[in-house]
C-alpha cells in the first residue's frame, strides 16, 4: 500500500529491539517500500526527528499513565502532522470506577489467600473516554472513531479499544 501511494514511512521507537524486529519484518515482507527507522520516544518530542504528514500510534497509549498519554498527545500535536491515527482503550466514567475497584478487590483477595507476591508491575491502563476526548479538544478534531475487537481479558474491565482518525486543528 505504501509503495503504491508513493509514501515514505519512518518508524520511531524507544526500543532498539523493536526497531530491529521491525526492520527484519520490512526486509522480509516489504522489500520495495520506502521504509526507514529511527530511535524516538513519544514522551520526549525532541527525540523524534521527522516532519510527518500523518502520525500513527497504535497499541501504545494504554501502557502509559494518563499524564503520559497527555504528554504523548501534546508531542503528536507538536509534530504538526495534518492527521493522526491513535488507538486507545477507554471506558465511560460511569463504568470505569466500579468495575476497576471490583477487579482490584478480587485481585487483592486472591493474592492474600494464595500469599502471592506481585510479579509484574506492567499492566494495561484503562483511560476515561471523557478525559481522553477533552484532551483532544483544541488540538484535534475527531474525524472518525472505530471500535476494534482486539480480544478480551478480565483486566480490561469491560472497556473498548478504539482507533481514532484525528485531524489537526492547526
Amino acid at each position: 500500500m505504501y509503495e503504491n501511494l508513493g509514501i515514505e514511512v519512518v518508524g520511531a521507537d524507544v526500543s532498539e529491539d523493536m526497531i530491529s524486529k521491525s526492520r527484519e519484518k520490512v526486509d522480509k515482507e516489504i522489500q520495495s517500500a520506502d521504509v526507514s527507522f529511527q530511535h524516538g520516544d513519544i514522551l520526549e518530542r525532541s527525540t523524534i526527528n521527522i516532519d510527518p504528514d500523518i502520525v500513527v500510534c497504535i497499541r501504545l497509549l494504554n501502557w502509559f499513565s494518563f499524564n503520559e498519554v497527555r504528554e504523548s498527545i501534546s508531542n503528536i500535536d507538536e509534530l504538526d502532522a495534518k492527521y493522526a491515527i491513535v488507538g486507545i482503550r477507554t471506558q465511560s466514567d460511569e463504568e470505569i470506577g466500579f468495575k476497576k475497584r471490583l477487579w482490584l478487590l478480587q485481585a487483592q483477595i486472591i493474592f492474600r489467600l494464595l500469599n502471592l507476591k506481585k510479579v509484574n508491575n506492567n499492566s494495561i491502563n484503562i483511560h476515561s473516554e471523557n478525559e481522553f476526548n477533552q484532551l483532544l479538544q483544541g488540538k484535534f478534531n475527531i474525524e472518525q472513531r472505530v471500535l476494534v475487537d482486539i480480544g478480551t481479558s478480565p483486566k480490561n474491565f469491560g472497556s473498548e479499544y478504539y482507533i481514532y482518525l484525528l485531524k489537526s486543528i492547526n
